[in-house]
């Protein structure tokens, strides 16, 4: 993958591409921080080969409304908060995240929980690697 961007799944217009190298064998994060998308709205990730032009495969997602996205912060809140009384480490409370994300099937949530640690474990990193391998499985056009 050379180059990944996002378009409206309803007008098929891509509006954002980011040419850095991907390599294949790390797990990248990329940033998307130009216009907000809208909730409600569905749009997808593309990924794109040596062709810059047309994309290799691509991943739909939607955007969540207001209301519940409020109600998932507050939820999150609690929840960093019970644990930081328990005393948990960073690496306990993004797994309790990415647990909590993963019971909704909001998989690209879980993966954000985890890659949020800073210096993971081995046993997190496996945990994303595997997690990656499933949810970026590719749609062929």
């Amino acid at each position: 993958i050379n180059t990944i961007g996002l378009r409206s799944q309803k007008t098929q217009s891509i509006f954002w591409k980011n040419s850095e190298p991907i390599r294949k064998a790390t797990i990248k994060q990329v940033q998307y921080t130009k216009v907000p998308l809208k909730p409600g709205q569905t749009y997808e990730w593309l990924f794109f080969g040596l062709s810059a032009t047309s994309p290799m495969t691509w991943q739909p997602f939607q955007v969540m409304a207001a209301p519940e996205r409020e109600k998932i912060a507050a939820d999150l809140q609690t929840l960093e908060a019970k644990l930081k009384i328990e005393g948990a480490s960073t690496e306990t409370i993004a797994l309790q995240r990415a647990n909590y994300f993963a019971d909704r099937k909001q998989w690209v949530d879980v993966l954000q929980a985890i890659y949020s640690v800073k210096n993971p474990s081995k046993d997190l990193q496996k945990v994303a690697q595997e997690i990656a391998t499933k949810t970026c499985t590719p749609k062929q056009p």
